[in-house]
Order: C-alpha cells, then sequence, then structure tokens
C-alpha cells in the first residue's frame, strides 16, 4: 500500500464519518490523518532519499543523465562530501565538484546505455578541472569504460579515476581513497 492510497482512504473515511452526521470524527481518526499526512511530508522532505540512493545499475539505466547527475550527487552528499552541481552550459567538463577532507574531485558523469564511455570523457573532464581548479578527477558512469579510456586517464598527471558500472556500490568509499592517496 502506498502514501496516496493510505491518505486518499483517511480522506474518504473521514469525509464519509462527517457526511453521515455520525458527529464531531473520533479523534484516533483525526489523529490517524495527521499522522500519514506527517509522514507522506518527511518521505517528500528526503525520509524516502535512502530508497534513492540504492538503485541498482539496471534501474540507473532507465534514469535520464540529468537524473544520474542528481542520484551522484545525492549518494556523495549522503557520504559526507561537499557537493557543487556545475551550470549545465559551461561546465567545462565537469558536472560536480565534490570535496572531502579539503580535496576537491572534478567529476564528469556520463549516462550511456547500450554503449561504453570513450577517452573523450577523460579528456573533458581532465580539462574541466583546470577550469574548476581540482586537483583530482574521476569520471562515472553505470555504463563501461573502453580500453582508450582506460589507457588515457592512466597516463594523465592528475589522478583520473573511472568508475564504472562494476564499481558503483563502492563509488563514496573509491572517492575517498582517492583524496585521501592525493594528501
Amino acid at each position: 500500500m502506498n502514501l496516496p492510497t493510505i491518505l486518499g482512504a483517511a480522506g474518504v473515511a473521514l469525509f464519509v464519518w462527517v457526511g453521515l452526521g455520525l458527529g464531531e470524527p473520533p479523534i484516533a481518526l483525526l489523529a490517524g490523518v495527521v499522522a500519514m499526512v506527517g509522514w507522506g511530508y518527511w518521505r517528500l522532505a528526503g525520509g524516502g532519499r535512502r530508497r534513492w540512493l540504492v538503485l541498482t545499475p539496471t534501474q540507473l539505466d532507465e534514469l535520464t543523465g540529468e537524473a544520474f547527475e542528481q542520484w551522484l550527487t545525492a549518494v556523495l552528499q549522503e557520504a559526507g562530501f561537499a557537493v557543487a552541481v556545475t551550470p549545465k552550459s559551461k561546465d567545462f567538463g565537469v558536472d560536480v565538484v565534490a570535496q572531502y577532507r579539503g580535496q576537491r574531485i572534478g567529476i564528469q558523469a556520463k549516462k550511456r546505455k547500450g554503449k561504453n564511455v570513450g577517452n573523450a570523457a577523460v579528456q573533458e573532464v581532465n580539462a574541466g578541472c583546470d577550469y574548476h581548479d581540482c586537483p583530482l578527477a574521476a569520471v562515472v558512469t553505470q555504463s563501461r569504460f573502453t580500453a582508450s579510456a582506460r589507457a588515457q586517464a592512466d597516463r594523465l598527471a592528475r589522478p583520473c579515476l573511472l568508475i564504472g558500472r562494476d564499481e558503483l556500490r563502492e563509488l563514496p568509499k573509491l572517492l575517498k581513497q582517492l583524496a585521501e592517496a592525493d594528501r
């Protein structure tokens, strides 16, 4: 049973009670409606966020690019990162700037369905990190990376972490390790 169903049933019960002229509704009915409405607001304000944070790679495949960035931001915030989302235009190759223990990480979020992420994403995040003053870089995707992307990331002067489909469960841990290794 979901929240709209519960609230609808409570509202109908309250309406029927008053409509039938049964007098003042019992305090328990009113308290129940207030509790359900409060619970609904709690869920809308972030109480249901935990479910959003544990999406499977298959569920991530169904997100839009913008929703994937929002998911990434929520996961990092929950893990204790300070997060700033760059403007959609003029992001210079960095979608999210995450900060952990004083270390700035420029992150390129790449949402691909049925297509691996190539070395252009590594080049973009590297350039964007210069613009956004981030000594560390990462590319995050719910897909996978080409061999040329991995080779490019390995040869950059700046540490560049590639987090693909198989590493997403460890996303915060891997980024924390990257930040701590560069201290």
